[in-house]
């Protein structure tokens, strides 16, 4: 019972004091004090610009790495770091001595097949026709004594023959003659030493005899087949003459041509690529080669930028990208100068979105058209203000002027309106929002003073049902 009491007296005391402090905050409240004024304006008529606020960085036209195309020695290098170039100039070149040798060749191939062609075309001569006949006729003749000298040493080769089997025949009739007198005497064979060595001499001379005679035959029908060969190909050659150049043979002879030529344009080729030049006008930022040393492979030869022309890389929000276009006039304002304004246009939008931290951006790009005193760099952070639209002869309030309160079913818009002293809520109706200033559509006239005040709010007014101050009229 005593600890029940004890929480009772407890209660009483918390609800005293916080009733305490209500009521002395509602006197507080009660005494109706005039706000703070923080700012004042009017309300103007002018013209309303609708803008789209964006930040990017400053890019050159166009930047590019220049390597060679092959590897090899560099022979010469022709600009430094800073130096303007022109498109086509050359900036760089490498060893070129194989590849002139090369062409060369290559070109020496092409005149000997264009000659072979000219031949083929050439109409026919008929002298090289009356010396093809000759020919033939030489040959002719030619197989003839071939068949001739074949004829007679086939005769010698059989007289030759038979006289050596002659020999061979006396010979060994007269060595067995004497080896029979040897053994009817009985005699050693040793006696019979020198009849022996002339038989077997007797013998190889058959043998002898008759590889000379089938060689002298040989030669002999070898002659008559290479006159033979020299009368078939003065045949066809008086035939080709007569009949000149066929299809096939021109279309070979075009096909060797066109190759040789495609070998030619192959070999120009590389060696046109041991010459750097540069693709676009700009200025040398980089170099990376020296002479008498390979070209790297790691780096690039050269860095060519494009300064003509100086561009804001800026990313713009999914909500206003249907508001930006082409051409549209921008403000740009560079952290280097900050002072400054810098003049441009919309010079591109990209197709495709980006993510940039989970927000949906579309890239686009302003043209610098105007730097003003100013000396833009690459790389340099830029904000964009583009002019998306504009509204003409319109009320106008300041942004600043402009409350809103969301506690209620539907949000009240409303301003401080009248001088200081005699401030009051004014309801109003508002449209198009600029960086400074609001479309005023209804609730005040052109110079009606408005005002930024601070509001103050009591804690007895819980249900928040609109501004706590003078009240809506």
């Amino acid at each position: 019972m005593k600890k029940a009491l004890t929480w009772m007296i407890v209660v009483a005391l918390v609800g005293g004091a916080v009733g305490g402090i209500i009521w002395f905050l509602s006197q507080d409240g009660d005494q109706g004090s005039e706000p703070d004024v923080l700012r004042s304006g009017e309300v103007i008529r002018d013209d309303l610009e609708i803008t789209v606020a964006a930040s990017g960085s400053v890019v050159m036209k166009r930047s590019a790495d220049l390597n060679f195309e092959a590897p090899g020695v560099v022979s010469s290098v022709s600009v430094e770091v800073g130096d303007s170039v022109m498109r086509g100039q050359e900036l760089a070149r490498l060893d070129d001595t194989a590849l002139r040798d090369t062409i060369r060749r290559v070109e020496l191939e092409l005149a000997q097949a264009e000659l072979n062609l000219d031949m083929l075309l050439k109409p026919v001569d008929q002298r090289e026709i009356e010396v093809a006949r000759l020919a033939i006729r030489e040959a002719t003749m030619a197989m003839a004594v071939a068949r001739s000298s074949e004829e007679l040493a086939e005769a010698r080769a059989a007289q030759d023959q038979a006289r050596a089997q002659r020999l061979e025949a006396d010979t060994r009739e007269a060595y067995e003659s004497y080896v029979d007198a040897l053994d009817e005497a009985g005699l050693p064979q040793a006696f019979a030493a020198g009849i022996t060595a002339a038989y077997m001499e007797a013998q190889g001379n058959v043998g002898i005899t008759q590889v000379r005679s089938e060689h002298a035959i040989q030669q002999a029908r070898s002659q008559w087949l290479s006159a033979y060969e020299r009368y078939e190909s003065a045949q066809n050659q008086v035939e080709q003459l007569r009949a000149g150049a066929d299809e096939d043979q021109i279309r070979n002879a075009n096909l060797q041509i066109d190759q040789v030529r495609l070998n030619l344009e192959r070999a120009q080729a590389d060696l046109n690529s041991t010459i750097l030049i540069a693709p676009f006008d700009g200025v040398i930022s980089a170099v990376n080669v020296r002479a008498d040393t390979p070209a790297p492979t790691g780096l690039p030869a050269f860095t060519l930028i494009d300064d003509s022309t100086l561009y804001v890389e800026v990313t713009v929000d999914e909500i206003d990208i249907g508001r930006i276009q082409e051409g549209q006039r921008a403000i740009l304002t560079l952290d280097a100068f900050p002072q400054t304004n810098v003049e441009g246009i919309v010079d591109r939008l990209a197709l495709l979105p980006e993510s940039l931290g989970g927000v949906v951006v579309y890239p686009v790009r302003v043209r610098i058209t105007d730097v003003a005193d100013t000396q833009p760099r690459d790389g340099m952070t830029a904000s964009a203000t583009l002019t998306t639209g504009a509204l003409e002869d319109v009320l106008l309030i300041p942004n600043w002027a402009v409350r809103t309160d969301a506690t209620l079913d539907e949000i009240y818009t409303y301003c401080y309106c009248g001088e200081e002293g005699q401030l009051q809520q004014v309801p109003i109706e508002v449209g198009t929002r600029g960086d400074t200033w609001t479309e005023l559509l209804s609730g005040l006239e052109e110079g009606s003073r408005v005002a930024l005040v601070v509001e103050t709010r009591s804690l007895l007014d819980l249900d928040f049902q609109g501004p706590p101050s003078s009240g809506r009229p």
